[in-house]
């Protein structure tokens, strides 16, 4: 097929003006990163506050505080909430202090963001740092705020708010992979213009995304934790495999070296990396968790007598999620305070989780 002189140039056009967005959005992840690599003094000051909490040995969901962004949270070990409530939903999300964490006076090192972008689009991330990482708290929240900046620009400039359809499973794929290998090259940019002796791994942490869309739900990830949702038949179903090694606790994270060449292609525990999946179902509940609310809302250990072990079934626990969201749309005055008192200790494993702790929760009120 011949190209006129007119459609050649249209094209030229349309790939500048990307590059020149790519420019703009490019300089803000920068900016956004740099953020999360220099320890400001707001939160030395946290830190100082957190050590005095930690010396009187409370622990309690009640007490009220700001978090590191400044808003007004319902707990000094709180390091991110979210409360958002629309005609049509309710979103919830929370990132908790381990007691682990506590008792070693470390700072919470996961971290969670929710964006709507329009036109019934919204974006779910969470991300857990790894508790060997010397920067974890501050690697969670940059791949947050990176992933959400590269996702949103890159739907827009598709124009996937504007069609009737999903992306194919393919392009949805390579956008993601994308989107996951130039937050790799940000990482190295950033850590050479350092050169203090920090490398891109001390940054080390997991990266879970979920697209909801008026037409079903697009999920990409790398590391472990767990997403997934509840179907208009009332089931619940998985949207990842985490990626976990041999040993307990052994996971993979956005900041290694997934993104070498090699053949074939890499797996862990025999899940592509990164993992991404489309549902076309608009789901009644969509969640994200790290690793701490495993135990608690994730069918996860279960014993099966044939196999003679515990199996990984991977869904949503129905006994522990289907009362969480029974509770939160009949709670009228603090949805949010219900909710993250549930996840702090609702149950025995709640309460028994030493490590840091994050739901993320968008749930469709009922009609």
């Amino acid at each position: 097929m011949k190209l006129s002189i007119k459609s050649i140039c249209e094209q030229i056009a349309r790939i500048l003006k990307r590059e020149k967005k790519m420019l703009i959005i490019d300089n803000e992840v920068q900016v956004a990163l740099k953020e999360e690599l220099i320890t400001d003094s707001n939160e030395q000051e946290s830190q100082s506050h957190q050590e005095h909490i930690v010396s009187t040995g409370g622990h309690s969901i009640h007490e009220s505080g700001k978090d590191e962004n400044g808003v007004e949270v319902s707990s000094e070990f709180i390091r991110k909430q979210t409360s958002i409530e629309t005609e049509t939903d309710i979103i919830l999300g929370v990132s908790l202090r381990g007691q682990s964490h506590i008792e070693s006076n470390v700072g919470c090192q996961d971290y969670h963001l929710y964006e709507p972008i329009g036109s019934g689009w919204d974006i779910l991330i969470v991300s857990d740092g790894a508790g060997s990482a010397k920067f974890a708290e501050r690697g969670s929240k940059a791949n947050c705020t990176i992933a959400m900046k590269l996702l949103s620009e890159m739907i827009r400039q598709n124009g996937w708010c504007e069609k009737d359809t999903l992306p194919s499973e393919l392009e949805w794929y390579i956008e993601f992979s994308a989107i996951c290998q130039r937050i790799k090259v940000i990482y190295q940019n950033k850590v050479k213009e350092l050169n203090d002796g920090t490398v891109e791994t001390d940054f080390n942490s997991t990266l879970l995304v979920c697209v909801r869309t008026p037409y079903g739900i697009l999920a990409g990830h790398i590391g472990d934790g767990r997403m997934g949702y509840l179907s208009q038949n009332e089931e619940w179903h998985s949207l990842m495999m985490p990626h976990k090694g041999e040993e307990a606790n052994q996971t993979l994270f956005l900041q290694n070296s997934w993104n070498v060449p090699c053949v074939p292609a890499l797996k862990v525990s025999g899940v592509s990396v990164p993992e991404t999946r489309i549902v076309n179902e608009v789901p009644k509940v969509l969640v994200l968790i790290s690793d701490g609310c495993e135990r608690s809302s994730w069918e996860c250990s279960i014993w099966n007598d044939i196999a003679g072990k515990y199996l990984d079934i991977n869904l949503p626990h129905p006994g522990f999620m289907n009362p969480l969201v029974e509770s939160i749309r009949n709670e009228l005055s603090n949805r949010f305070q219900l909710f993250a008192d549930i996840i702090d200790r609702g149950t025995k494993a709640c309460k028994m989780e030493r490590d840091d702790k994050t739901m993320l929760i968008a749930i469709k009120s009922l009609e």
